[in-house]
């Protein structure tokens, strides 16, 4: 619980937390409409952007030479206080708000979704931001406040290669937060990872009248799969290996397909682990491609540290996509760690239907609460983070740490 000297701010700042919310709330529910993927959130960072701007941040653009990300600052003296926002979306997960089974969202086309709930947390952070812009000005205290606008944290580690290039060098606080269905602040490790993509490449022929002509890519992308989950039983407890088939090789079961394309996602604990691991999976991708008479190409996609170092090992070949971090910057491991937190927002679970609306409210059976856990969780985050930066000024010191928050009901 916050002491009494540290809500005293926030009680005089009630005015203004009435008069802004409409207007973040609208924010919110604009990011969840756009519902942009990674490294592509450009009308969802530029929404941010504008509405800094427009309260006197300085903003700089393109910050570690990623288009979509961003820092925004006042102040000109003082600590400098940090706070990290998502506005990132995730693939196959569009939902309509408040509804009680899946279905697509009327007014969000396309596939992608923010089931994790980023529409609010960035939101929530720049609100956190613009609340201690007030609050200096009233109480005649200096300081620099940031905000910086973090893309691709679902599948790209944005922060990793932001951390890489420094632009986090000089800053005293960094606080952050996460939608979830409680309020607490996480202590917990999170897991090193390395993703990458393996094309299998083979021949293409008619599968009834000359099928020993052909090689087929999805026979090895199937037996890469069953081989890899084999190894499950025999790595280690805390590591996690998952993958997504995202080319079938076609649609025509009568021809041999000539090419097919896996994507894996590997996890541990630190870096060696992950690297170990990851160079296991692609020793089982080169055993399917054997036994298929396929050829396999490894293209690292991305890879994030559980803590600092650099990360190691065979990430093959690099072939980094438009709107991707550009080439050279793919050693991601290099620096802070992915700051990935708990997802507690999971839409349409069998079993126990739970109604996701765009504020992030879980709603069991009440539509007339739709939004409204969400509202409340966007003001406990501000609270939370603008008690934390509270004490920082009190404290008056220059130390570096980081503090996260899960607010829900």
């Amino acid at each position: 619980l916050m002491d009494t000297a540290a809500t005293q701010p926030l009680q005089g700042l009630q005015s203004f937390f009435q008069r802004e919310t409409p207007r973040m709330s609208a924010l919110a529910d604009q990011i969840w409409s756009l519902a942009e993927l990674r490294y592509a959130e450009t009308a969802s960072a530029k929404l941010h952007i504008d509405g800094l701007a427009a309260v006197g941040f300085r903003i700089t653009r393109d910050v570690a030479g990623i288009s979509t990300a961003f820092m925004a600052e006042w102040g000109d003296e003082g600590p400098v206080l940090a706070f990290l926002g998502e506005y990132d979306a995730l693939s196959g997960l569009n939902q309509q708000s408040g509804a009680l089974v899946c279905q697509p969202s009327v007014d969000s086309p396309g596939l992608a979704g923010h089931g994790c709930g980023h529409h609010l947390l960035g939101t929530a952070a720049h609100f956190a931001a613009i609340a201690l812009q007030e609050h200096l000005r009233r109480a005649g205290q200096q300081a620099r406040v940031r905000f910086y606008g973090c893309p691709a944290e679902e599948g790209g580690s944005g922060k990793t290669f932001m951390a890489r290039a420094g632009v986090f060098d000089d800053v005293d606080t960094a606080l952050t937060w996460h939608p979830g269905s409680f309020t607490g602040v996480l202590s917990q490790a999170t897991l090193a990872n390395v993703q990458a993509r393996f094309v299998f490449h083979g021949r293409a022929s008619h599968a009834a009248h000359s099928p020993h002509l052909g090689r087929s890519g999805l026979d090895a992308v199937e037996l890469m799969n069953v081989g890899v989950n084999y190894l499950r039983e025999h790595m280690p407890a805390d590591a996690r290996v998952h993958y997504a088939v995202t080319d079938s090789g076609g649609f025509s079961p009568n021809v041999v397909q000539a090419r097919a394309e896996v994507l894996y996602l590997i996890r541990a604990r630190n870096n060696r682990d992950a690297a170990e691991l990851y160079e296991r999976v692609q020793n089982v991708a080169r055993g399917a491609a054997l036994m298929t008479d396929c050829r396999v190409e490894i293209v690292f996609d991305k890879a994030a540290a559980q803590g600092g170092g650099r990360f190691s090992g065979d990430t093959g070949r690099c072939r980094c996509r438009a709107g991707q971090p550009p080439a050279g910057q793919c050693a991601a491991g290099q620096g802070a760690g992915d700051l990935r937190r708990h997802r507690a927002l999971r839409p349409c679970r069998r079993g126990n239907p739970v109604r996701l609306n765009r504020r992030g409210g879980r709603e069991l059976d009440h539509p007339h609460r739709a939004g409204l856990g969400g509202l409340l969780r966007l003001r406990h985050a501000v609270a939370f983070m603008a008690d934390g930066v509270a004490r920082a000024v009190r404290a008056g010191t220059r130390g570096h740490g980081a503090r996260s928050a899960n607010p829900g009901r």
